[in-house]
C-alpha cells in the first residue's frame, strides 16, 4: 500500500459537482501572479466607483492653472516683481562680496549670506505664488456660482488625462483674472 498514500493524479481541479468540467474562482486564476491577483480585485473592487465618473465629468469644468496664470495680466505682474526681487538680492550679493575685499566665491562668509539670500527668494516666491493662487481660486469660485454652464466642481486640468472642450473654461477664467490687481509689494 505504499504507492496508496502517495498522489498520482492530475494537478487539475476536480470538475464540479454539477457536472461539467469547469474550473473553480481560484483555480481560473492559479497561472497568475499575486500582483496581477492583487489589481485584479482592486479593479472588480473599483467598478462601482467608476459608474460614478461620467455623471462628474459632465458637472466638472477644468482648469489649466499655470497656462491661466501665466497669461495674466497679475500672473506677468507677479513674474515682474519677482524679478525685481532677485535682481535686488543679486545686488545686496554684490555688495556685501565687495564689503568683504574680494573674497573668493568659496569663502563660508558668503555662502552664509547666499543662504540667507536664497531663503529670502524662496518667502518672496511663495507669498507671491500664494497671492496669485489665492485670488484665482477666488475668481473661480465666483465665476463658478455664476455659471450658466451647469458645472458644479472646476479642477486643475493637470488632473485629467484628458479634458472635452467643452470642459475647458480657461477663457472664462482668464478674463475674470485679467480683471484682478494684487498688490505685490504690500505685506
Amino acid at each position: 500500500m505504499p504507492n496508496a498514500a502517495r498522489n498520482t493524479g492530475s494537478s487539475r481541479p476536480a470538475p464540479s459537482a454539477r457536472g461539467g468540467g469547469e474550473k473553480t474562482f481560484a483555480a481560473l486564476f492559479a497561472p497568475y501572479s499575486k500582483t496581477f491577483k492583487i489589481l485584479l480585485i482592486a479593479a472588480i473592487m473599483l467598478l462601482p466607483a467608476l459608474r460614478a465618473i461620467p455623471a462628474l465629468a459632465g458637472d466638472t469644468a477644468f482648469v489649466d492653472v499655470a497656462r491661466v496664470i501665466d497669461a495674466s495680466l497679475p500672473g506677468k505682474a507677479g513674474q515682474r516683481y519677482i524679478d525685481g526681487v532677485k535682481a535686488d538680492l543679486d545686488a545686496e550679493r554684490e555688495k556685501f562680496k565687495k564689503s568683504l575685499g574680494g573674497v573668493a566665491d568659496n569663502d563660508p562668509r558668503l555662502a552664509q549670506k547666499d543662504a540667507q539670500l536664497t531663503a529670502r527668494y524662496r518667502e518672496e516666491y511663495s507669498r507671491v505664488t500664494g497671492l496669485l493662487m489665492g485670488e484665482l481660486k477666488r475668481v473661480t469660485s465666483s465665476w463658478l456660482k455664476t455659471n450658466k454652464r451647469g458645472f458644479t466642481a472646476v479642477l486643475p486640468a493637470g488632473m485629467a488625462l484628458a479634458v472635452a472642450h467643452e470642459s475647458d473654461v480657461n477663457a472664462d477664467i482668464l478674463r475674470l483674472f485679467n480683471a484682478v490687481t494684487i498688490d505685490f509689494a504690500k505685506r
